[in-house]
């Protein structure tokens, strides 16, 4: 749901340390989307602070359409 939240970074930062997340986020425009990732190294950069060596794959959905899964622990 983070591509839907405008305060996105502001959601994950009350998350306790070492807690393990997993989210995902696209890299297409949605209804409701207030951002979208073109590449792995986009959502590192938005979201990395957060996580101990934040991990980005992705998952394809055809159409040229991917949500990237990431996951990792809260720092």
């Amino acid at each position: 749901v983070l591509e839907h939240i405008e305060t996105d970074t502001e959601v994950l930062a009350p998350v306790k340390p070492n807690t393990f997340i997993v989210f995902s986020v696209p890299n297409f425009q949605s209804f409701g989307h207030v951002r979208i990732f073109a590449s792995a190294d986009d959502v590192r950069a938005r979201y990395g602070q957060f996580f101990n060596e934040l991990s980005v794959e992705p998952q394809e959905l055809g159409a040229g359409n991917i949500l990237w899964l990431a996951s990792g622990y809260r720092i």
